[in-house]
């Protein structure tokens, strides 16, 4: 039977596909009636489309009820006429004036005039369209409807985790449609992300024998009439016509945000044209073939729609995982793009390829005297480089997301606190409270529904949970009642790096990157710079710390967290400046913020009348520690924010006197800290 083989492989899809596939060849009127519901047909145009000895006749018509268009499908359902209707929301007034033109008000005409994509308003559906390659023409078979099956389930799977709701699912005849509602406005960006997106897929998924159209990204393209026959070549056995059909739908369709679809196209397309054999600034197309043979990297390469796969004989990051998951892909245009399938390299994308073969690479312009005659030919997008006021978004510091560090006088001087797509220097003399300091401030952002994620390189796990647990209890008991409390409360909100996965940089990087993916960390801390391998093949440990904290401050950026790392000072006495920190100057060059935390006590004082007025020093003896901003960055505001220190619950306050209750606490009242 035509359904067994499709039918195995659609249970993990959880789709029906009895009707889809019934040898029934009249209309579904039911699904019509669906689909005429849920796409809101009565405010959009549908399309007969007939192919007849090589000459195709068009005819549309515009219908206020479903019972008006079942009169007119019924009427052609002897002949070859494919159904189709337009599935983004059009301009009523347009739909109106061309129905008034083709005078197909609730019936079909010859059509003179059909909608085209300046008539669309808006782009309420994304419809990725998965088919069989197969002679023109003509249905599929069975078999090759399986593969397309296949090949829809992995697109939907992975869309899933790429964030995406679940779609509907239709069969279109002789392939599969994922349907994603959306509502997306209308811009040269959306087209073109639009485009992208399609072909990205097609270079994932592909293959010798089935394939993901990359021409429906338009604004006006057309989608089967689902309930209706698909008619295409002749009615055979071996490829029969089929009841297209709505195979399965969430009871609630979500919309995909754009920015879902934004980001998929910029992790697996790089946004730039490689201009030349290593992405310098030059003529030449960049040789994807040249540069794999360079490194002694195994491939085989295949021609698919939009570009050319080279599929890797195994990962560069992990040997284990081999062909055909991981693969190298250069689009018709250009661009690049890296992909290897196994969830472990979900984020290693063209840029990470790259520079995992060559660490050192990175794009430096080098242009002839030549050059700069021509220098229109590089630089065709003049008005999108140099941008002038009126074209910038304004962006207020209140637009921007601040975690709030809990201590009123810093977050005061940081606008409400650490503003999301920052990084902050934290540093300050051995046993000056910087770890205190940073569980205070941990705890403090937990209290207010942030996610933090924290690397220690000098403290294992269990003296973490220890002091975290010690500041959390506070005035409360240590009974293991209280500790489960305490461990439920930041059960999602904490993640603390286990250590016996070491301290390489790019391993950690990884992982710190899944951990905002997954958790959607708001907050990273890196607890210290001292005790990480930065292994990036340079002999100059300068050059390394600048290009590591250059790659936190561009990763913070890119994912809206803010990061805080801990480096210490060259000197171990006296008063530290900023300029004292360790390391490379890029450290607090590329800083957003830099803390320094010093301990008021005899040496402080008296060191500190070097940089300050007596009289200012002599104010701070009532603290306990200082948090000093020797770097602003977004507010400018320096200065110095003195804390109190109580001892038996290694808590940071405010105030002397202050009472601190967690949201832990059972019937707590939480104070604002």
């Amino acid at each position: 039977m035509e359904t067994a083989l499709i039918t195995n492989m659609a249970k993990d899809m959880n789709i029906n596909l009895t009707e889809g596939l019934t040898v029934k060849k009249s209309m579904n009127k039911a699904m019509v009636c669906k689909c005429f519901d849920l796409f809101d047909l009565s405010k959009t145009e549908i399309r007969g489309i007939s192919k007849v000895d090589g000459h195709s006749r068009i005819i549309s018509g515009w219908f206020s009820s479903v019972e008006c268009l079942l009169s007119s499908l019924e009427v052609l359902e002897s002949e070859p006429w494919q159904w189709y209707f337009v599935f983004n929301e059009v301009d009523q007034t347009q739909l109106i004036s061309k129905s008034n033109v083709n005078m197909n008000y609730n019936c079909f005409t010859q059509s003179n005039v059909t909608l085209s994509d300046k008539d669309v308003l808006r782009r309420r559906w994304i419809m990725i369209d998965i088919d069989p390659v197969r002679p023109s023409g003509v249905s599929s078979s069975e078999e090759e409807l399986a593969e397309a099956l296949s090949v829809a389930d992995k697109v939907r799977d992975f869309l899933t985790d790429k964030g995406f709701h679940t779609p509907l699912v239709a069969l279109s005849g002789s392939g599969y449609h994922l349907m994603y509602p959306c509502s997306i406005e209308l811009s040269q960006e959306s087209d073109v992300v639009m485009k992208d997106f399609l072909s990205v897929l097609a270079m994932l998924f592909n293959t010798e024998r089935v394939e993901i159209d990359t021409v429906v990204h338009n604004r006006s393209r057309l989608t089967k009439l689902y309930g209706t026959v698909a008619k295409k070549g002749s009615d055979s056995l071996q490829r029969p016509w089929r009841v297209s059909n709505i195979l399965s739908m969430p009871e609630s369709l979500e919309k995909v945000d754009f920015l879902f679809v934004k980001k998929l196209v910029d992790d697996y397309m790089d946004c730039n044209k490689p201009r030349s054999e290593y992405n310098d600034y030059g003529r030449k197309r960049f040789d994807v073939r040249a540069f794999l043979s360079k490194h002694g990297i195994g491939y085989k390469e295949k021609r698919v729609k939009g570009g050319v796969k080279f599929v890797l004989n195994s990962c560069v990051f992990n040997p284990e995982h081999k062909a055909p998951d991981a693969a190298v892909f250069q689009f018709d245009d250009g661009r690049l793009g890296y992909k290897c399938f196994h969830n472990s390299c979900s984020n290693y994308h063209w840029k990470e390829f790259r520079e995992r073969l060559e660490p050192l690479s990175e794009p430096k312009p080098s242009y002839s005297s030549s050059d700069y005659n021509s220098f229109e030919q590089l630089s065709p997008d003049f008005e999108q480089q140099w941008l002038r006021l009126k074209d910038i978004n304004a962006l207020n510091a209140e637009q921007v997301l601040h975690i709030p560090t809990g201590f009123r006088g810093l977050d005061s001087s940081m606008n409400g606190g650490l503003a999301a797509g920052g990084i902050t220097i934290l540093t300050g003399a051995n046993g000056c409270g910087k770890t205190v300091f940073l569980n205070n401030l941990i705890l403090n952002a937990c209290d207010k529904g942030f996610k933090i994620g924290l690397w220690s390189g000098e403290m294992q796990s269990w003296r973490i949970k220890n002091w975290i647990h010690l500041i959390a209890r506070g005035v409360h008991s240590d009974k293991p009642e209280i500790g489960r409390m305490i461990d439920n409360w930041l059960q999602e909100r904490l993640f603390i790096y286990n250590n016996n996965y070491g301290n390489n940089w790019e391993e950690l990087f990884v992982s710190i990157r899944n951990l905002v993916l997954q958790q959607s960390v708001n907050l990273v801390v890196l607890d210290n710079l001292a005790c990480m391998n930065i292994n990036r093949n340079i002999e100059d440990k300068y050059e390394q710390q600048s290009m590591f904290v250059k790659a936190l401050a561009e990763y913070a950026k890119q994912s809206a967290i803010h990061i805080i790392l801990v480096a210490h000072p060259r000197k171990s006495f006296g008063v530290v400046r900023k300029h004292d920190i360790s390391g490379s100057y890029d450290l607090s060059n590329m800083a957003d913020n830099v803390f320094i935390m010093h301990k008021v006590n005899d040496d402080f004082m008296k060191g500190a009348k070097e940089f300050w007025k007596s009289s200012t020093v002599d104010g701070y003896s009532k603290f306990d520690s200082l948090i000093e901003v020797a770097k602003n960055r977004d507010m400018g505001e320096e200065g110095m924010i003195g804390l109190f220190y109580e001892r038996y619950s290694k808590r940071l306050k405010c105030e002397f006197a202050e009472i601190l209750h967690y949201s832990w606490e059972p019937n707590a009242s939480i104070l604002s800290i």
